[in-house]
Parts: structure tokens; sequence; C-alpha cells
């Protein structure tokens, strides 16, 4: 039986969550969502079987990089982390280096991030 890929979306921007959320149960992803990093911790350790997070960076309920940061020390390489960010918080450089995979600006096409989800790894584990 082939592995169902499972995604997690993590904005407080609930149009952005909410689109990127249905977007991807049409790609046929397992999908996950919470609308801030604090939210996103308490499912991922609730749910180990998540591969990919996908995360706007600035939250007030627990910003996108501390929650990589708690990934990465949890499980150093799984999930792949991708960021999505309408601010300049944080660098492409700085984010490959703190172990996201990539980062995306908002506004953003779902054609950008279902090509950066392709380049995360377990790629042949997606549906």
């Amino acid at each position: 039986m082939e592995k169902q890929y499972t995604i997690l979306v993590v904005d407080d921007e609930t149009d952005i969550l909410e689109s990127v959320f249905f977007e991807l149960q049409l790609e046929g992803f397992n999908v996950l969502k919470a609308s801030g990093g604090k939210e996103a911790w308490k499912i991922f350790s609730d749910e180990k079987t998540i591969d990919l997070v996908i995360t706007d960076v600035r939250m007030p309920e627990g910003d996108g990089v501390e929650l990589l940061e708690r990934l990465k020390e949890n499980s150093p390489e799984h999930p792949a982390v991708l960021f999505i960010t309408g601010h300049n918080d944080i660098s492409d450089k700085e984010s490959k280096e703190k172990g996201a995979q990539s980062i995306i600006a908002k506004p953003f096409k779902i054609s950008r991030l279902m090509s950066e989800i392709k380049k995360c790894p377990d790629d042949e584990e997606k549906s």
C-alpha cells in the first residue's frame, strides 16, 4: 500500500490557510492545518507522520522560525519545511542554514508552491 503524503499548513491568515489547505487536498495530499506555531507543534507532537510543514514566518502564536527550530531539534531530517512570508524577516540563505527547504514570498501562485513541494525529500512517496 502506497504511503499517503501528509502536509501540515501553518498560517495565521485564514484565507491563505484555507486556500492552501483546499488546493493541497485537491492534489491528493493528506493535509492538516494550524493557525500558529504553538498549535502546529502540538499537532506535530501528536501526529508523527507529517512529511512536510508549510509555514508562515511571522505569526502571533509562535512564529515559523521557532517552529522550524523545534522540529529540527526533535527530528533533524524530517519533516521538510517550506517557509511562506510576506515580509523580509528571513533571507533565503538564512532559512536554508536553519534547515528549511525553501522560502516563498507572498503573494504566491499555487503552481509555485506545488513546484517547491515536488523538490522536497521523499518525492517518490508523494501522491
